[in-house]
């Protein structure tokens, strides 16, 4: 009885963490292609400068 507890407790927080490993790697995902975009438009602009 006492190990189906903690087997289940377990389950839960491998559960837990599984969700929090995937929002955090969709958040690193995610500034990533912001921090990628950024430096994009800032190239972008210092470039269209130069030509003028």
């Amino acid at each position: 009885m006492r190990i189906n507890g903690v087997e289940k407790m377990l389950e839960s927080l491998g559960i837990a963490d599984f969700i929090c490993e995937h929002v955090l790697t969709i958040g690193s995902i995610i500034a990533i292609i912001l921090v990628i975009y950024l430096a994009y438009k800032l190239f972008r602009e210092m470039f269209d400068n130069e030509d003028e």
